[in-house]
């Protein structure tokens, strides 16, 4: 019987650190779950997403609109969508502004301007925003193009 008791106090003692460890998580996951519900109103209070109902670039000689247009990542809504007066039908795409993605879209013109040969290409930006919509400028200061006066190719046989 001694045995029996002995076994059963070592056993309750495994089972009181088992516990004890149990405790301890659970503290840790209600911790981090208190935290998470936390964050979440803070995510909640970012602001409003904006349909893009204006793209516009000012100051590009060299690269058209349209082309400038493709190369970044924001674009405006369907004109459908853009139009106030055709608004209330509902039609056409709306397309939602993207903080991260415009900030990119500077990245982009600057890296393809630069392709182009206009190293010291400037972009500026102005984004007017209202409670649901979002505006946006892109100023281009293209600069002076690199341009190719000579080219020479030595060491070359063979040109048919």
């Amino acid at each position: 019987m001694s045995k029996r008791l002995t076994v059963g106090v070592v056993a309750g003692q495994h089972t009181e650190h088992a516990i004890h460890r149990q405790l301890r998580s659970a503290r840790f996951l209600l911790i981090a779950a208190l935290c998470a519900a936390a964050v979440r109103p803070l995510a909640a209070q970012q602001e409003p997403e904006r349909v893009v109902r204006g793209l516009n670039f000012v100051g590009n000689r060299s690269i058209d609109s349209y082309t400038l247009s493709t190369v970044i990542a924001t674009s405006q809504s369907a004109l459908f969508a853009r139009w106030w007066g055709l608004r209330w039908l509902g039609l056409g795409e709306k397309r939602y502004f993207d903080e991260l993605e415009f900030r990119r879209d500077v990245v982009r013109l600057i890296l393809f301007y630069r392709q182009s040969g206009f190293m010291r290409v400037v972009v500026d930006t102005s984004v007017r925003r209202t409670a649901r919509d979002a505006f946006v400028t892109f100023r281009i200061y293209e600069g002076e193009p690199v341009l190719v006066t000579r080219l020479d190719v030595e060491g070359v046989t063979g040109i048919v």
